[in-house]
């Protein structure tokens, strides 16, 4: 099942330089007589790289194209140059667009769901916090990073294979200076469209490596300083923001994944629980984080697209 090529708009501009998304068309698109459910996505990266066509969900694209869904696949402010105001006011903004747009794109602004995979499902949780004009009927929560607050965030790792690399830890550790200097005011200019690629210690994924090795992901989130100390009940977290008024979910997330835990998915049904929403838990076993291979995905995507075609 072939993807659409997608257009690009423009929903939010900073500093003069514009922050964008990518609209993927379903396979039978008739904007003039249609109004067509719509998937909005938010890539992983920690919060620190990354940009919307980073790891966009194929398996799921593909599957609700041909099902008459439009999907969005949105950029969004990265720390630490950014804060979370800024990731705020590109949610906020994410639905004036969609409001705006959404008679010549043809969306159905009473059939919209969010879905996010790692750290998107801490930019998704924000929106669902947010919106109150467009109620999102749903999200799919693809092996979040959504409990900041949690001891696999506030403690040190052992090895850097609990971050995604086969490096030795000292060689993290060496480059101390330069993640440093990420996060030592003054800032440079914003950036919501990071390219770095996953094997250079030296670029912002290299950064995002060491944050969660040493258990200071929480310090990018709070306010950079890397010599705080936050515990659960200090720390900024999504799951502090669930409430009744949160759509059903559908969480996917591997039994072996090493860079976020599988008690992110724990600790998100728990949340869903108390408020009392419908919360749907697919744990894959053997699969590591972005339910890499091995692993066939292909039944647990069918999953994810038959949840948005009930809710």
């Amino acid at each position: 099942m072939a993807v659409a090529i997608p257009t690009l708009h423009t929903y939010h501009t900073d500093d003069s330089r514009p922050v964008q998304l990518d609209f993927y068309p379903p396979t039978e698109y008739k904007p003039e007589t249609e109004k067509y459910k719509t998937l909005i996505f938010f890539h992983g990266g920690g919060l620190v790289f990354g940009n919307r066509k980073t790891y966009p969900p194929d398996g799921v694209m593909s599957r609700i194209a041909s099902k008459g869904w439009i999907f969005i696949s949105a950029d969004y402010h990265l720390l630490p140059e950014s804060s979370l105001d800024h990731i705020r006011q590109d949610v906020a903004a994410l639905q004036e667009w969609i409001l705006k747009n959404s008679n010549g794109l043809r969306i159905d602004t009473e059939r919209v769901s969010v879905a996010g995979a790692s750290a998107g499902s801490f930019v998704a949780l924000l929106l669902l916090d947010q919106w109150k004009t467009i109620k999102p009927r749903s999200f799919v929560n693809m092996f979040g990073m959504v409990d900041t607050a949690g001891k696999q965030y506030t403690e040190p790792r052992t090895t850097a294979k609990t971050v995604g690399w086969n490096t030795p830890t000292s060689e993290f550790r060496a480059n101390v200076a330069t993640y440093k200097k990420y996060l030592t005011p003054p800032f440079g200019p914003r950036v919501w469209d990071d390219h770095s690629p996953l094997d250079n210690l030296n670029n912002r994924s290299g950064l995002m490596g060491w944050l969660f090795l040493e258990g200071k992901v929480p310090n990018l989130i709070n306010g950079y300083d890397v010599d705080a100390v936050w515990d659960s009940n200090t720390a900024f977290t999504p799951l502090k923001l669930i409430s009744s008024a949160f759509p059903p979910a559908i969480t996917v997330h591997g039994d072996q994944d090493s860079t976020v835990p599988i008690d992110d998915a724990y600790a998100l049904a728990k949340a869903y629980e108390r408020a009392g929403i419908f919360h749907q838990l697919e744990v894959v076993e053997g699969a590591e984080h972005g339910l890499m291979p091995p692993v066939d995905r292909s039944e647990y995507w069918e999953k994810v697209v038959s949840f948005l075609e009930e809710h």
